[in-house]
């Protein structure tokens, strides 16, 4: 199973977020379902139908009891790339018709949500859904200020989904420092202003090497201490083949994944 697909899968196995979908997107917003009636279940199944052995994996599924009863198995499957034959792997799990008397199969996509369905989102979900909704609308996001409870799992699934690192990156820099989206918005601003600042202070390093410098001149034109340009230095001496932006990610990128 590749990252991509272990990512998208962690938000979503939070039974408050998985209830939350569910209530939403199933039954209009009514509280039909509780995190705590929820119970994990395996999501490879395996069946045996016309003499063959069949085996089937859902992204995520739960069991839901309420009063002791087992009411239902519900399933979430995840499909971030087009894909015509989505559905008929999907229909794969159809078999279960034999057997279960009231089986469906609801189908939504995320960006095309109304107004109204954000709206009565409770979880972590309302912040990838409505981020999806406002890009395709206005081609911005703006955040609203609510509380995140699963700040990991929702900045590394909107990392995937977008392929914006700088919302990992944020999540690896602060992992106690944000539980907002505005706050997380205000980090990578942040980030990018410290970053554009390093830029600069490398392409200055960069060129006064190249015109011969020593670090001390180095360190006096520029008014920075010897100790602070020295990783960038000893980087440019030891490759002079790296540009500026190399040179960043080498000595400054966050690079670890948690």
């Amino acid at each position: 199973m590749g990252e991509k697909d272990i990512i998208e899968k962690a938000l979503e196995s939070y039974s408050d977020v998985f209830a939350d979908i569910i209530n939403v997107l199933v039954f209009n917003g009514e509280r039909i379902i509780r995190e705590e009636e929820l119970e994990e279940r395996t999501p490879i199944a395996v069946y045996k139908t016309d003499g063959k052995v069949h085996e089937t994996e859902r992204d995520v599924i739960k069991r839901w009891k309420k009063n002791e009863l087992y009411l239902a198995c519900i399933g979430l499957e995840n499909q971030t790339t087009e894909d015509p034959d989505m559905s008929l792997r999907t229909m794969e799990y159809e078999e279960l018709k034999k057997y279960v008397s009231d089986y469906r199969i609801y189908i939504f996509e995320i960006p095309y949500l109304t107004d109204e369905q954000l709206e009565m989102f409770e979880s972590d979900f309302r912040v990838i859904a409505d981020y999806f909704v406002q890009m395709r609308k206005n081609g911005e996001y703006q955040p609203e200020v609510r509380q995140i409870r699963h700040v990991r799992e929702t900045l590394h699934l909107l990392s995937v989904l977008t392929g914006d690192k700088r919302f990992e990156e944020v999540n690896n820099a602060e992992q106690e420092g944000v539980s907002t989206m505005c706050e997380v918005l205000d980090q990578i601003e942040n980030r990018g202003k410290e970053k554009g600042g390093l830029l600069k202070l490398i392409s200055q390093i960069v060129k006064k090497v190249q015109r011969g410098k020593d670090i001390e001149s180095i360190s006096d034109a520029l008014e920075e201490s010897v100790d602070d340009i020295r990783p960038i230095y000893d980087t440019v001496m030891s490759a002079p083949n790296l540009d500026a932006n190399q040179i960043y990610d080498q000595l400054f990128a966050t690079t670890s994944v948690q």
